[in-house]
């Protein structure tokens, strides 16, 4: 299936299965139909670690990551046919607070580029309200931000 496909496409569904897929260089080399090497070429050339690491950077997928390893946590007590301990219970609080913190923060920023798109419409049709519109803006993400402390 892949020898039908051009050197572009190729790196287009290479892009895809290693940022997107979070699969490695390995996998992705394989899965394409070239070499290690090729991939490492392009993945040097077109910044895909960058890219990947800035997708793994995400809060959706960090949180992902947070509820796997809460996961991994409770499957090895049940498997072991026993209560988490402490430690483990501990581990988990602290997990859960992460979420809760990312989430936080994640909204404030929702927050702030929706606002940021409005009031770059408004100033296609009134500049000057625009420019009020900015005080507001603040004061309202100063109100947010109080209320996700």
């Amino acid at each position: 299936m892949m020898s039908g496909l051009t050197t572009k496409e190729k790196q287009e569904l290479g892009k895809v299965y290693y940022i997107n897929m979070g699969l490695s260089a390995k996998e992705t080399a394989t899965k394409v139909k070239v070499t290690e090497q090729t991939l490492g070429k392009w993945i040097e050339k077109f910044g895909w670690k960058s890219l990947k690491a800035a997708e793994n950077a995400k809060p959706d997928k960090i949180i992902s990551n947070i509820y796997d390893n809460i996961l991994a946590i409770q499957e090895d007590a049940k498997k072991e046919k026993r209560s988490l301990t402490s430690v483990e219970t501990d581990s988990i609080i602290k997990l859960t607070g992460s979420i809760r913190n990312i989430k936080k923060e994640s909204n404030l920023e929702t927050y702030g580029a929706i606002l940021m798109e409005f009031n770059n419409f408004i100033k296609e049709v009134d500049l000057l309200l625009s420019q009020k519109n900015v005080d507001y803006m603040h004061e309202f993400l100063q109100a947010k931000a109080k209320q996700f402390a």
